[in-house]
Order: C-alpha cells, then structure tokens, then sequence
C-alpha cells in the first residue's frame, strides 16, 4: 500500500542543483485571458518544503514554432524526464520525473498563472511515498528593464509581426539611425500581397501592413539600409544553410490541412551518420508516424523528401510543416503511414562557384559543376541515406515501398536519382523543377532512361510535374513534360497558381502524400 509522507525526499538541497530541464509546452489552450504567448518570459518561483526548507527554481518560458519551449532552472538528477505537459483552461500542468538515492520520484507543478503572478500546488511522489505542497512565483523583470540608467525605448513593447482579424498583418521594426527599410516575403512571389519600403515615424519604428493575405504560413526579411536582417521582435525562424527567415501564421479554413490540430501526432527525429561519400558527419529528420514505437513488429514505406537550394535538412519540418501535413492526412485516413525522410541536400560547395538565380540560363561552368554535385547527392543517398535508413528504422527495404519527391534543387536531385537509378523509387515528384541547362545535351546523357519507356513505366508507378504559374522555372518543367510525353514515358503535369514557393510545396505534398504505396 502506498503510504502519504511528509516529504520523503529528505534535504531537497542534496538534490536541488544549478541544472536545466527543457520542457515542451503545446501551445492549446489559454490560461484564464491570456494567451500561451503571453507567457513568455522568467518566472521566479518560491516554495517551502515539508522539511521547512526554501527554495526558489526559475522557470524560462520562449516560443520554439507553435509551441512554447520551457526551461526549470535549479533541478537536477539522473535520468530526467518531462512529461504531462498542459494549459488547459486556466491551469498549467507540468511534470519531471527523474531517481533519487535508487528510487523513482516525480513531480507535478500544478498552477494558475495571471498576467505576472502564478500559484499553485507540486504533487510528489518518490519511493512509493506521496505528499504536495503550494507554490508561487511572480514574473520576472527583463535585466535591460532593471538598469535604472538604461532610457525606455519603443523597443522595449514593439509587437511585429501583429495579425489582426481581417489577415492583414503588420511588420515593425525599430531601427532609429536607418535610412531604408524594406520588407521581402514569399507572399511577394506568390502574387498574394505586396511588400517593399517600410515608413518611419518621429519615433524611429518602421511598419508597413500588407495583405489580407490567405490564411497560410509565410516567410520574410528586412533589408536596413542593405542589410538583410530576420525580425528581431519574432523567434519563429526558418533556418538555411546562409540565412535566416522569419515565419508568421495567418490562421483560417484555407491552412487547416497543416495546422497543428488535437490529434494523434507522429515525431520529427534527428538523426547523425558518417558519411562515406563526403567523409563528414550529416544530420537527416525523419518523420514517424503515430504508433510507430508502440507497434514494434510492424514495417513501414519511406518516403525521401528533398528540400531547395539554400535550406537544410531541418526546412521540411519547419517552414515545410511536413509532419503536421502528414499527421492531418493519418487523421483523416487519406493517406497510409509512412515514414518521411528528409536528408540534407546542401552538399559543401567548391569555392569561387558562379551564383544562380532561378531562372537565369547557367554558365558551362556552372552546368558542369552542378551536373557532379548531383551525381555526388545521388551517391549521398543511395550508398549513404537509403541504406542508414533502412538499417536504423523499421521500413521495407523494397523499391515499391519508396517514394521520392523534392522541389526546385531537390527537384532537381530528384530527377538525376530517377533517371540514373529508375530501378530504386516507384513513386517520383518534380516540383518547381525540370530540363537544366541544354535540352540536347539533356537528351545524350540520359538516352538509357528516355529510349527504355516500357522499363520505366513498369517500374515507376507515379511520375507526377508540379509547377506554379508564376515560377520562374515553369519553361524548364514543361519542357521535361513535354521530353517525357515525346518519350512515351508517363507522368502526371500539374500546374498551380503562384511561384517558387513553400506555399505551393506544401500544398504539393499534401496532394502528393494520398497517392504514395497504393
């Protein structure tokens, strides 16, 4: 039976220590009349313990996408685990499980934040042993707002972007001693809004409203007076490999179909391996469908999704929103699970490589050296990725459990692995891609594969060309449309309204997805 104690722990002070603890809070729900967001910051939390002990954790509370990121300062141990995570109408739920002298212990905070205050209850276990006491805590000052000889400056309460309800969005920056300030967004080429110069008030803060723009998820810059700079006032960032976004959502109806909703969720993971090919370690995300852990005998079909130039392996599951994209499908039973493999196609770069913009026809020496950048990527895959993949998670290691899409580069890298090895992949997407460079020349290099059509469309079951109507490569993936169709090879063209952006792959992947392993 398990018995109620007064604090079975003994002196909290053997293990309370200078450590940290990440929480993930999801962002549902909203305490009484604020908002997850607005809990952002430094909470300095005081209790006293059974043993009359007091103590005093901090909690650091910051938003990491659509969620907020919580951190517990002065708790320490082996084995710590955070779980039970929740804002549920007006209570915050959290909960740290760890061992203490060879026993399990674990604590629940469980408390009611205002606007700067909070208080509430930890339920502990430990040993079979329970018991809880109260606590509070208060809202930290920033440190900037505690020098007293530090003046206030717009700054300090600057909100950017703000959405107000008719999806117009404002975008501000302060930025006195500037002389230009300039906006840039993927709203922009997707010919939804525009964008551009930024006016100034006697304050020094630069704003512009854009929109109403379609409910979706969007990426943007400031240029300063030449400068391309992220927004400073928003920590949701779209990494690359030599730049950063920032990202904002206009919430509604039209992006539902990758919202993060109330339902069974599978996992993004990270995973290292040494690379072979480029004699470096790589890092790969990989998507596991819900039930994934829990269903230890089953096999899964992999899908490998290939980002664009100048993003990583992390741009899929960030401004991509691959894996909501995929657990909304699961949800509604539109597509079977999978796991989704995202690999970095962003391989090291010889210097002194002339730059190109989508678009512009490439130089020789361009030509030349992306034609053995591909050649190198599809090494990287096939002799690295697939076979890392298939040794390290629970996939069928068949051609018809494959798929492959990728956009713009990825694309690209797609169409080279297609029509080099068409024996590997039975499901193939080209997005924002197609004939780079000379279409002759095209044509001699890949004469196995465009002479054999009766070989290929036994083995690939799905070829499908997405390409919006303001893309910048929209020639290049007709004229591959038009070199299959010459062929006899078959595909699938699908032309979409915008540019060349992560608005339309989304939307490619959320039509692509349903047809894959049929």
């Amino acid at each position: 039976m398990r018995r109620r104690a007064a604090w079975a722990f003994g002196s909290l002070s053997s293990w309370l220590l200078a450590a940290w603890v990440a929480v993930v809070l999801s962002a549902q729900g909203a305490a009484a009349d604020l908002s997850p967001g607005a809990l952002i910051g430094t909470w300095e939390l005081k209790f006293t313990s059974p043993d009359g002990k007091e103590h005093a954790p901090v909690l650091v509370l910051s938003r990491d996408g659509d969620h907020l990121k919580g951190m517990l300062n002065n708790l320490a141990g082996s084995n710590l685990e955070v779980k039970g995570i929740s804002l549920k109408g007006s209570e915050l739920t959290f909960q740290v499980s760890g061992t203490h002298e060879g026993a399990a212990f674990t604590l629940t905070f469980k408390g009611k934040p205002e606007r700067d205050t909070i208080q509430g209850e930890i339920e502990f276990e430990h040993g079979g042993n329970t018991g809880s006491f109260s606590f509070s805590g208060q809202r930290a000052q920033p440190a900037q707002a505690r020098r007293s000889n530090r003046p206030r400056t717009p700054n300090d309460t600057l909100r950017s972007p703000e959405i107000a309800p008719d999806h117009r969005v404002t975008f501000r920056i302060y930025a006195p001693k500037a002389s230009e300030v300039t906006i840039g967004g993927d709203w922009i080429a997707q010919g939804l809004g525009s964008g551009g110069k930024l006016h100034k008030d006697d304050q020094g803060v630069w704003s512009i409203t854009v929109g109403p723009l379609v409910p979706d998820f969007y990426s943007y810059t400031f240029t300063v007076d030449g400068v391309r700079t992220a927004d400073p006032k928003n920590a949701m960032i779209k990494p690359g490999v030599a730049s950063l976004d920032s990202m904002f959502e206009v919430p509604g109806p039209e992006a539902a179909f990758e919202a993060n909703k109330d339902i069974p969720h599978g996992e993004i993971r990270q995973a290292w391996y040494h690379s072979g090919t480029l004699n470096m370690m790589r890092r790969m995300h990989v998507y596991t469908p819900p039930g994934y852990d829990a269903s230890s005998g089953e096999r899964y079909p992999a899908f490998y999704l290939l980002h664009g130039g100048g993003d990583e392996d992390s741009g899929w599951s960030t401004i991509g929103r691959a894996g909501f994209i995929l657990d909304n499908l699961l949800a509604e039973r539109k597509a079977r699970p999978m796991l989704v493999v995202m690999p970095n196609g962003s391989l090291p770069r010889r210097g002194n490589l002339p730059a190109f913009r989508p678009g512009d026809p490439p130089s020789p020496e361009l030509a030349a050296a992306r034609e053995a950048a591909q050649q190198r990527f599809t090494d990287e895959l096939l002799k690295e990725v697939v076979p890392f993949v298939e040794k390290n998670y629970r996939v069928v290691a068949d051609r018809e459990a494959r798929a492959i899409a990728g956009l713009s580069m990825g694309g690209g890298q797609t169409l080279r692995v297609l029509t080099t090895h068409p024996d590997q992949f039975a499901y193939v997407g080209v997005w924002s891609a197609g004939l780079f460079g000379n279409a002759r020349q095209f044509e001699e290099r890949n004469a196995a594969f465009l002479g054999d059509a009766d070989r290929v469309n036994k083995l690939v079951k799905l070829l499908s060309i997405s390409v919006g109507d303001k893309d910048s490569l929209l020639a290049r993936s007709k004229d591959l449309a038009a070199l299959l169709e010459k062929k006899g090879i078959k595909h699938e063209f699908h032309l979409s309204g915008g540019g060349h952006t992560w608005i339309n792959w989304r939307h490619y992947l959320n039509e692509f997805a349903p047809k894959l392993f049929r």
